[in-house]
This record gives C-alpha cells, structure tokens and sequence, in this order.
C-alpha cells in the first residue's frame, strides 16, 4: 500500500514537471501565443454572436418599442 501511494506521488510530480516545461515553452513561443490570442478571440466573438447578440437585440427592441422577437 505504502508503494503504491509513492508510486503515484511520483507519477503526480512527473505529470506536473510535463505541464511545467509545457508552460514554459508556451510562454517562449511567440507563435503559440499569437494562435491561443487567436482562439481566445474568435471563442468570445462567437459567445458574443450567439448569446449576447440576440439578448441586446430583444433589450433594444423593447426599449424603442419595436415589433417583433
């Protein structure tokens, strides 16, 4: 029981030294940057599209009394 439990605190540290040199190579890599930006960019235009589009239309709408959903 003692062996597996060490086992798999070295296995939990092996996998966050993996995310570590992982993030540290993201952070070095400009390209990587600039395609998680892009991402990042094209993930919130989407949730704006999609969610608060109509939800500002239908505010609008209501407020200036036009008719229609």
């Amino acid at each position: 029981m003692l062996l597996n439990f060490v086992s798999k605190v070295f296995w939990l540290e092996n996998k966050v030294e993996n995310v570590r040199v992982s993030v540290q190579v993201f952070q070095h890599s400009k390209w990587l940057r600039r395609l998680a930006g892009g991402v990042a960019a094209v993930l919130l235009w989407g949730f704006g599209w999609l969610v608060l589009r109509p939800w500002i239309k239908t505010w609008y709408w209501q407020k200036n009394g036009v008719a229609g959903s």
